[in-house]
């Protein structure tokens, strides 16, 4: 979504938690931790969650 905006939707029935790939910079999750890219992290995905990371 753009170049500062990076959303992960979840893409297997029953998944608790997806691979994402960060592009270079410093991101900000959804759940507030940061992240510096490039980098392959693991995120949670309960239900209710949507992970979003904005660059900073």
């Amino acid at each position: 979504m753009g170049e500062d905006l990076l959303v992960a939707p979840v893409l297997e029935k029953g998944a608790t938690s997806r691979r994402v790939v960060l592009p270079p910079g410093s991101w900000r999750a959804d759940d507030g931790r940061t992240y510096d890219g490039p980098a392959t992290i693991e995120v949670e995905t309960p239900l209710a969650r949507l992970p979003h990371f904005e660059r900073i």
